[in-house]
């Protein structure tokens, strides 16, 4: 996804997010949801929304420290 990105194909990289926002929802760890939001925080960043991906990458740290890894 992140390649995605960097070469302007937003459509794939949401393509990819919302595959690996699935596979997050099926598992229900909170690292793939970090990993999500890691994702997202790309994605917002590749359109300029600059506190949108600070906003996600908050919240995947905050994820991670709860989940121990």
């Amino acid at each position: 996804m992140r390649a995605y990105c960097a070469q302007g194909q937003d459509e794939l990289a949401r393509d990819a997010l919302d595959r690996l926002e699935e596979i997050a929802a099926r598992a229900g760890t909170r690292p793939l949801r970090a990993a999500v939001l890691t994702a997202e925080a790309t994605v917002a960043a590749t359109a300029g929304d600059l506190d949108a991906a600070r906003r996600c990458l908050e919240d995947a740290i905050d994820l991670l420290a709860q989940s121990g890894a």
